[in-house]
């Protein structure tokens, strides 16, 4: 998308902030916020794998001197690696969850039955790129 077209786009409905996720997304918002200084820019981060390359680091680390980038990471680690890549601090550091208040429980030898999921195990669920940063080898 042109950045002239997505400007209009967030003028048109009157958006004021734009949620970014990884390099390309954070390069487009950044330079609509630039265009737009009204528009802020959040940008979350789940993983500093990406900043091991030079020119990722480089445009990350300049986006944030030109905009006001608000920086949020989903784990503390996150927020450490980032820091460590980019000398740049996150703002907040949000955990990823699920609030298990919002599902229904149902019974569960007839959802392993169901699924054909062994009886007498524990399970655990999870969904991810297996990157070292995310933690999953915690579980």
């Amino acid at each position: 998308m042109q950045f002239r077209k997505l400007s209009a786009l967030l003028k048109k409905h009157n958006i004021d902030v734009i949620h970014s996720h990884h390099i390309g997304p954070m390069l487009y918002a950044s330079i609509v916020s630039l265009k737009n200084r009204q528009i802020k820019h959040v940008s979350t981060i789940h993983d500093a794998w990406y900043l091991k390359s030079f020119k990722q680091r480089l445009i990350t680390k300049l986006l944030n001197k030109l905009t006001k980038i608000h920086w949020v990471a989903d784990a503390q680690v996150v927020a450490k690696d980032f820091y460590n890549e980019t000398a740049i601090r996150t703002d907040r550091t949000i955990l990823n969850g699920v609030d298990f208040k919002q599902f229904f429980s149902t019974n569960e030898l007839d959802a392993r039955h169901e699924l054909n999921l062994p009886k007498k195990v524990s399970l655990i669920g999870c969904s991810a790129r297996l990157e070292l940063g995310k933690g999953i080898f915690r579980l």
